[in-house]
C-alpha cells in the first residue's frame, strides 16, 4: 500500500483513458489531486474530447506513473472507476484542495467551475486498482504484471498517510 499513496503523493499528472458509448477510445494527460477515499479529481474544458466521452460513457481508467523513470524501473498505479462532475455544494471546498497541489489555491474559487464557466471540476470514484508488480520471465521475455490492490486497505492507509 504505501508503494501505492507514495505514487500518488510523488506525480501531480495521470493518464485519463475514457470512451465514447460507441467504445471509440480517448486518452489525455491531466493534472490531478485526490483525497482519502481515493477519490481523484481534474479541471478540464466541456468541450474536451474526454469530457464529451464521459457524459456518454462515466466509465474511466486511469493511470499514474513517473514518466521520467529509468527502463525496467517504473512503478505504476492503475485505477478504474468512474466519473461525475464535482457537485455545486463541494464544488467551493474541492477546488481549493485540487489546485493547492501546487500553491494556486488562492487563485481559483467553485465558480470558476459552475453555471456558464467553459471548464468543470471532475470527481473520478475509484472501484477497483492494481499496482504494477515485478516482471515475469517468459522465455527471456520480461513481461509486466498488475496486482490487484484491496480498495477498502489502499484507503485506510490513505487516511492514516498526511494529507494529500
Amino acid at each position: 500500500m504505501s508503494q501505492a499513496i507514495q505514487i500518488l503523493k510523488d506525480n501531480i499528472y495521470c493518464c485519463l483513458a475514457t470512451a465514447s458509448k460507441e467504445g471509440m477510445p480517448w486518452n489525455t494527460p491531466v493534472f490531478y489531486s485526490y483525497d482519502h477515499e481515493l477519490t481523484v479529481y481534474w479541471a478540464s474544458s466541456i468541450e474536451s474530447v474526454h469530457s464529451q466521452y464521459l457524459k456518454e460513457n462515466s466509465q474511466a481508467f486511469i493511470v499514474i506513473y513517473n514518466s521520467t523513470a529509468a527502463p525496467r524501473t517504473a512503478t505504476a498505479l492503475y485505477l478504474q472507476g468512474h466519473v461525475e462532475t464535482v457537485p455545486d455544494h463541494r464544488l467551493d471546498e474541492r477546488v481549493q484542495q485540487h489546485f493547492k497541489r501546487v500553491g494556486e489555491d488562492s487563485l481559483f474559487t467553485g465558480n470558476h467551475y459552475r453555471g456558464a464557466s467553459p471548464e468543470r471540476l471532475y470527481q473520478f470514484s475509484t472501484q477497483k486498482a492494481w499496482l504494477l508488480g515485478e516482471p515475469l520471465d517468459k522465455a527471456g521475455h520480461l513481461i509486466d504484471i498488475r496486482k490487484e490492490l484491496s480498495i477498502n486497505q489502499l484507503k485506510q492507509s490513505l487516511k492514516k498517510a498526511s494529507n494529500p
